[in-house]
């Protein structure tokens, strides 16, 4: 039996790839303040409970952290940084 789309992009194997994913471009973390080394200490129980919310429809991500870096000497640029757990999701 043929999983569906939304079951599949759920399982434990597709959220380990994107955290591979996440984890290889060295993100950093979010509002929660969780870094990629300490979402790894538990890893398997990270992406359980994102599989879990996720496959009960009760996944809320983050608020985005807000920071602003220079863009020219007058000027800021702001941008919004997710949790290492909703970058995975996403």
């Amino acid at each position: 039996m043929q999983r569906k789309p939304f079951e599949k992009l759920c399982s434990i194997e597709h959220l380990e790839q994107a955290w591979q994913d996440v984890k290889a471009k060295n993100s950093q973390g979010g509002i929660d303040g969780e870094s990629i080394a300490t979402f790894e200490i538990k890893l398997m129980e990270n992406l359980q409970s994102l599989s879990d919310e996720l496959k009960s429809g009760n996944w809320k991500p983050f608020p985005y952290l807000r920071i602003e870096i220079p863009k020219k000497v007058t000027e800021k640029r702001q941008i919004g940084m997710l949790a290492i757990r909703d970058k995975i999701v996403q």
